[in-house]
């Protein structure tokens, strides 16, 4: 008697394309916005001057450490930042770059709440420090993800010898 010839089968692809083709429909479908639905609701923003981001302090152990600065970030306006970074440049006294520092301080609640946030500066004392500027908002969102006016927002304040603003 001879055995049955056993031909290999093939993975079916065409039912797993298809699947994937019906689940991007839908979502598709789910994405679609009506004409004018996008504008029937505007996001809310916050207002010009409404985020005061102080320059708090400068600390390096008595001229013996690395210069650690810190940042208070009071949010008057209505609206909750999510997402929060500000991208600063430091400068020393002669006005030459140092580096760049990208610091994170999130979320920033509404109703002038204050958060703050405390980075590694310089690796030496600072007296090396001459300037801090706001480069740019490399995070500003809400919620949903919207971006927000930070530039515009924000109202830099220095409270110690340097320098800081845009």
């Amino acid at each position: 008697m001879n055995a049955p010839v056993r031909v290999p089968s093939r993975p079916r692809r065409s039912l797993g394309r298809a699947v994937l083709a019906a689940r991007a429909a839908a979502l598709a479908g789910l994405l679609a916005v009506a004409p004018g639905a996008a504008e029937a609701a505007p996001a809310a923003d916050l207002a010009p001057g409404s985020v005061t981001i102080a320059l708090t302090a400068l600390e390096d152990d008595g001229g013996r450490g690395p210069c650690r600065a810190t940042l208070r970030i009071r949010n008057d306006g209505g609206v909750r930042v999510e997402t929060f970074s500000l991208r600063l440049v430091l400068f020393d006294p002669g006005g030459a770059v140092l580096r760049e520092v990208v610091v994170l301080a999130m979320p920033l609640r509404p109703g002038g709440r204050t958060t703050a946030a405390t980075f590694p500066a310089l690796a030496a004392p600072c007296d090396g420090l001459g300037a801090v500027v706001i480069r740019d908002f490399p995070l500003c969102a809400d919620r949903a993800g919207r971006r927000l006016a930070c530039r515009a927002a924000a109202v830099p304040v220095s409270r110690v010898v340097a320098p800081f603003g845009f």
